[in-house]
């Protein structure tokens, strides 16, 4: 259960669009909502007090109860401390343009935090600011038939029944190159024919499984390309928000599969990406 949203500022309007969305979530899930400064050591003494200073203004400006805190530091260091007394929290953060991890708020701070934080981070891309009054309707969760992928499912359930979204579940289906045999016309035919059945299968055991979340349940069998595919269908369905795992101390989020799905759905996508820092291998 999430009982806490956390999120990082910096003192700039851009970090400060992360607001609405962190607001929004915290009031759903009755969590309570923090605000993160992180001050480097060097910093002069009375950064500390502006900080302190602008964090409570902004409090202020939310209507909400919600608690400030400024640490003195590595801002990733710090971001992810933050967390330590509350592990059903997550961390919200702003991204910068279309650079994906490599252009983020505090420059590779996302990504290290995405990396090593013990919970959920979500982020969103500049231009991309979810209203601040329009509730999510519809939340993504891409699958690829591993246990893995599946540890994305809670939060992603949780999140949909707080807002009574709409939860989506994907599988693009990938021809397994592994039938043996010769490569030939058929046996593209028969892995691409193979690939459909299993993942419509999969996604219907699933569905099985969740029938009684409580949450407005859709499945989509997508077939090619996987990062084009969830890309394509994400905004056709003009999801709200993606909810995606991640592996536990990966580097970044360069990766395949789901890893790197995650990372073209920072870099490409239209809805803010919670990540789930997964420690299942398979």
């Amino acid at each position: 259960m999430i009982d806490a949203v956390i999120v990082a500022l910096d003192g700039s309007k851009l970090a400060e669009q992360a607001l609405p969305l962190a607001k929004q979530i915290a009031e759903h899930l009755g969590a309570r909502l923090s605000l993160l400064q992180v001050i480097p050591p060097d910093a002069p003494a009375e950064r500390q007090d502006e900080a302190a200073a602008y964090l409570e203004e902004t409090a202020r400006e939310l209507l909400i109860p919600t608690q400030v805190m400024v640490r003195i530091g590595k801002p990733a260091d710090e971001i992810i401390a933050s967390a330590v007394d509350a592990p059903e929290s997550i961390i919200v953060m702003m991204t910068h343009g279309r650079g994906g991890l490599g252009r983020l708020l505090y420059g590779s701070v996302a990504d290290l935090v995405v990396r090593d934080s013990r919970v959920p981070v979500l982020l969103i891309r500049a231009g991309l600011v979810p209203s601040a009054t329009e509730p999510l309707k519809s939340v993504l969760v891409p699958l690829d038939g591993s246990a893995y992928a599946e540890t994305a499912l809670p939060q992603a359930i949780e999140l949909a029944r707080a807002f009574d979204a709409d939860l989506w579940l994907a599988r693009v289906a990938v021809a397994n190159m592994a039938l043996g045999g010769p490569l030939t016309t058929r046996s593209l035919a028969e892995g691409y024919q193979h690939a459909v059945r299993e993942a419509a299968v999969y996604l219907d055991e699933v569905a099985e499984r969740l029938k009684d979340t409580g949450v407005r349940l859709h499945t989509k069998q997508l077939a090619g390309f996987a990062e084009d595919e969830i890309l394509a269908f994400e905004r056709q369905a003009a999801i709200d928000l993606v909810v995606i795992a991640t592996r536990a101390r990966a580097v970044g989020l360069s990766g395949l599969g789901i890893q790197s799905l995650a990372q073209e759905m920072l870099r490409h996508g239209v809805s803010p990406v919670l990540m789930i820092r997964s420690a299942v291998t398979a």
